[in-house]
């Protein structure tokens, strides 16, 4: 009888781990689907000593084309940000949001080498049953052709007015 016991315990308890990893595992796949949900965001999550808690598929193929490195989870952020600029308006962004901070900026980054783009991100702390801040999350989106297009109206604006101008004297 006490045997029978053991085992029905050990049964017991193998189903409830099964149960448990069942329940991790689904909660991985789910969390995988949405980081990759969105074609036009990029997304990634770091904890407060800047390292990769979470990411989607399209920001590690971004910090592979812009700075040229491949990123792993528990990877710094700050060994793949290769240029020196770059490093410091990150840093200064991710403190923001790790001060409890939620707020868009427009940055620029990247090797200029290999790819430079503009970026509006939306950076938000990601805070524990606690209420502690333990990270930060970004969510990403791609500006660089608009940013190309609004400096080629810029310029194409500025050779306007300087052909207004010369043909105004010319008129006088």
């Amino acid at each position: 009888k006490k045997m029978s016991g053991n085992y029905i315990a050990l049964a017991r308890d193998i189903t409830e781990r099964k149960t448990a990893e069942e329940a991790l595992q689904s909660n991985r796949n789910l969390l995988h689907t949405i980081l990759e949900s969105s074609p036009g965001v990029i997304t990634f999550a770091l904890d407060t000593h800047y390292r990769y808690l979470a990411f989607d598929s399209k920001h590690a193929n971004v910090m592979s084309a812009i700075f040229g490195k491949e990123i792993t989870l528990g990877m710094d952020i700050f060994e793949v940000i290769g240029e020196v600029e770059d490093a410091k308006i990150a840093k200064r962004s991710f403190d923001r949001a790790l001060s409890g901070e939620s707020f868009i900026a427009e940055e620029e980054y990247g090797d200029e080498r290999l790819s430079r783009n503009y970026w509006q991100i939306f950076y938000a702390p990601i805070y524990s049953e606690k209420g502690e801040i333990m990270g930060l999350t970004c969510f990403n989106m791609d500006i660089t052709d608009r940013k190309k297009a609004e400096k080629k109206i810029k310029e194409l604006n500025e050779t306007l007015e300087d052909r207004v101008k010369e043909r105004t004297y010319q008129l006088m």
